[in-house]
């Protein structure tokens, strides 16, 4: 398991754990979690946005290059896929970084403020979103997943 792929766990393990026992807290409490249709959609967006770039990415490679991409390879001569990799692992590395660190202080936060309350209910809509794009994410072609994670 290579380092990155480490921090990478630590962050989500963490992350997540923190947004679940808020998550048990807000229930315990009873905040009233009544989430709107508009509100869960946005809610669940920046996940659906991870997806579709990681996915679009892989087929991208496939297409243009025949194969997985090798993470010392060729492939780093093509102009495009070298900025659509560069956006698709920024975009990841930002919302890993933000689930793992803001989002556990945000839902705090919004629990200890009784006017934010509401809140709680889309804070947790995201989190069980980025836990599903999560499982979605570990889907992907070995071949892929292996270049990603280099």
């Amino acid at each position: 398991m290579t380092s990155s792929l480490r921090l990478t766990a630590w962050i989500l393990i963490i992350g997540v754990s923190l947004a679940l026992v808020v998550a048990a807290i807000a229930l315990i409490t009873r905040v009233s979690m009544k989430p709107r249709r508009i509100g869960g959609l946005v809610a669940v967006l920046p996940n659906l946005l991870m997806l579709a770039l990681f996915y679009s990415l892989a087929a991208h490679m496939w297409l243009r290059l025949g194969a997985w991409p090798s993470p010392a390879g060729q492939w780093e001569e093509i102009a495009f896929l070298k900025a659509h990799a560069r956006v698709a692992t920024d975009y990841w590395a930002i919302q890993l970084v933000l689930s793992g660190t803001i989002l556990p202080v945000a839902l705090l936060v919004c629990m200890m403020v009784r006017r934010w309350r509401g809140a709680v209910a889309y804070l947790g809509i995201y989190a069980v979103a980025y836990v599903i794009s999560w499982g979605f994410f570990l889907l992907a072609p070995s071949g892929f997943l292996v270049w990603w994670w280099d």
